[in-house]
C-alpha cells in the first residue's frame, strides 16, 4: 500500500518536474528529476506522511520549492574568485548587500510557507521537514564529495601506473 502510494506521489511530481523551467543541458535535467525523486522519497520516508497528509502536502511543498528555486536563479551570477580580489570596495558593498536582501528574500518565503505547512501538517513534522531538507541536502553533498573523490583518484591511478618497457 505504502509502496503503490509512494509511487504515485514519484510519478505525479515527475510530471510536474518535466512541466517547470529546469537547466538546459539534458544531462542535467536528468539528474535534477533523480535528485528530486530521490528528495521526495527521503522526506516521505522520514515525514511518515499519511495517503491524506501527503496528498495536501505536496503541492504546498512543490510550490514553495518552486519559489526557492526562483530566489535561488541568481546564485548562477555570484563573481569568481579572481573577480573579488579585483573588484573596488564599492562592488564588494553592493554585493554583500545583494547577498543579505537574498538571505532575506530566501527566509522571508520560509516564514510564509510555515503557516501554510501547518495548515496541512502537524507543527512537529512542520519543523521535522525544515531539519530534513537540511540533512537532505549534507546528505547530497557528502555523497557527490565521495563521488569526485573516486573519480579523481581512478584518474590520478591511471596517470601514474608505470609503463612496461
Amino acid at each position: 500500500m505504502k509502496l503503490k502510494f509512494l509511487a504515485i506521489i514519484f510519478g505525479l511530481f515527475a510530471i510536474s518536474l518535466s512541466a517547470q523551467d529546469g537547466p538546459s543541458d539534458k544531462g542535467q535535467k536528468e539528474r535534477a528529476k533523480r535528485m528530486e525523486a530521490q528528495k521526495i522519497a527521503f522526506l516521505t520516508n522520514k515525514l511518515e506522511l499519511s495517503p491524506e497528509e501527503a496528498s495536501k502536502f505536496w503541492p504546498v511543498f512543490n510550490e514553495y520549492s518552486a519559489k526557492q528555486k526562483a530566489l535561488r536563479g541568481d546564485r548562477e551570477k555570484r563573481p569568481s574568485r579572481e573577480d573579488w580580489e579585483n573588484m573596488s570596495d564599492a562592488d564588494a558593498d553592493k554585493l554583500l548587500n545583494q547577498m543579505l536582501q537574498k538571505r532575506e528574500n530566501e527566509l522571508n518565503l520560509q516564514k510564509s510557507y510555515i503557516s501554510k505547512f501547518k495548515a496541512v501538517l502537524p507543527t512537529k513534522k512542520v519543523v521535522k521537514l525544515f531539519h530534513l531538507e537540511k540533512k537532505f541536502k549534507e546528505e547530497m553533498l557528502r555523497t557527490l564529495k565521495h563521488r569526485l573523490h573516486e573519480k579523481e583518484n581512478r584518474k590520478g591511478g591511471e596517470r601514474e601506473t608505470p609503463s612496461k618497457n
